[in-house]
């Protein structure tokens, strides 16, 4: 008889919407800071309301896990950085602001940024959350291909492009193939949401 396998316990998510809204406060937010990742946590729940009935996908948490990471993953964005500086560390620093409050929120948000796109070891759950942070735009939807052209014609302007140049070219494959992924699944994108 093979061995049984057990289930992961799937936490119930700790942070709540006052909590969030002192995250924004705590690291002053840019109000197009917080449009983004209101749009990006909305984005994330749908999908993951959707990813959670298919066994196939492996989620390791909740929707509501998404939402409180899609809302909070830019919570620690510089607001004095100018926008088309790269600015990698932001996602882990979010991560490290979130810990404390919700674990499984911070492991998800902590990795949103796009060239982790092409790591194997992350989870459904935070390649969800890095492709919908890919998907919004402001508080709009746009299309994958419509953001990552953005995100390489500004990072190009960056000295520091050349060394994450072929990151970069990896990181794009891998979030056509998740896109892929959940089409195969049914995942649809609600433009209902915003």
């Amino acid at each position: 008889m093979p061995p049984r396998r057990t289930q992961r316990k799937i936490s119930v998510c700790k942070i709540t919407e006052p909590m969030a809204d002192e995250f924004f406060w705590n690291h002053n937010t840019p109000p197009k800071v917080k449009v983004h990742s209101i749009a990006v946590s909305r984005l994330a729940k749908n999908l993951a309301e959707q990813a959670v009935t298919k066994p196939k996908l492996k989620m390791e948490t909740t929707p509501e896990h998404l939402y409180f990471a899609g809302l909070l993953h830019d919570v620690a964005k510089n607001p004095g950085k100018r926008s088309n500086d790269f600015d990698p560390e932001h996602s882990w620093k979010g991560g490290m602001a979130l810990f404390k409050a919700d674990k499984e929120v911070a492991k998800i948000a902590g990795y949103h940024d796009f060239l982790n796109f092409a790591r194997s070891d992350l989870s459904f759950d935070q390649k969800l959350l890095i492709y919908c942070d890919l998907r919004i735009v402001g508080g709009k939807t746009v299309t994958l291909s419509t953001r990552i052209n953005a995100i390489i014609k500004k990072w190009k302007k960056s000295p520091r492009y050349k060394i994450w140049a072929e990151e970069v070219k990896e990181a794009k494959s891998h979030a056509f193939a998740f896109q892929r992924l959940l089409e195969e699944n049914g995942i649809k994108i609600n433009s209902k949401i915003h």
